[in-house]
């Protein structure tokens, strides 16, 4: 499988203009979300950041590093451990840790990764992994992140967005030189009437 489809990558990968459109679409919205996306609008507790740069590097490497299905989906497993990993650590409780606690940090995590192709990559990996050897862990981790994706395009976050615009937008500094005023207003200083 490996040889096959490193040799065929070129000819396989992203060929779709649909799938390209979403990818650019989604890369384009992560971006945004990168900048101000915290653990408190995912609804989970914060943590350092920094123990999650080894999951991000996994699925940046899962992008741009490997062609084989079977290398990406390491990358997948990789990153997801790792955050299972970080929240087992953090655990106060003796409970296991669920899909509950990890799809946001792996919804995190994407985002700060924010990976090239991610859709075309997840395509990918689902259209040449041959199902016979795709093992239950793989097959696990590969639908979390499909559903982390998901979450991302859809409008879950859609109002999250438009409050961050807004507090942009008012935080904004605007010059009046139309009426003769070249101090420079917040928007956010205007007071409403």
């Amino acid at each position: 499988e490996k040889f096959i489809m490193v040799k065929l990558h070129e000819k396989v990968f992203a060929v779709d203009p649909d799938v390209r459109s979403r990818d650019k679409k989604l890369h384009a919205k992560l971006r945004l979300m990168r900048t101000w996306l915290t653990f408190k609008d995912l609804e989970v507790p914060s943590i350092e950041p920094q123990l999650l740069d080894l999951a991000i590097a996994q699925l940046d490497s899962m992008a741009n590093q490997y062609k084989a299905p079977k290398d990406k989906l390491v990358c997948v497993v990789n990153a997801c451990k790792v955050i299972g990993n970080v929240l087992t650590r953090l655990r106060t409780s003796s409970s296991p840790t669920s899909a509950d606690d990890m799809l946001p940090m792996l919804i995190w995590c994407v985002v700060q990764a924010n990976p090239e192709n991610l859709i075309a990559n997840i395509e990918y990996m689902r259209a040449f992994r041959h199902p016979s050897k795709l093992i239950e862990e793989e097959n696990y981790w590969s639908t979390m992140l499909d559903s982390a994706v998901a979450f991302l395009q859809g409008s879950h976050l859609d109002l999250g967005v438009r409050e961050n615009l807004k507090r942009e937008i008012a935080m904004m500094p605007m010059t009046f030189e139309a009426v003769g005023s070249h101090e420079t207003l917040r928007v956010g200083d205007i007071p409403k009437l």
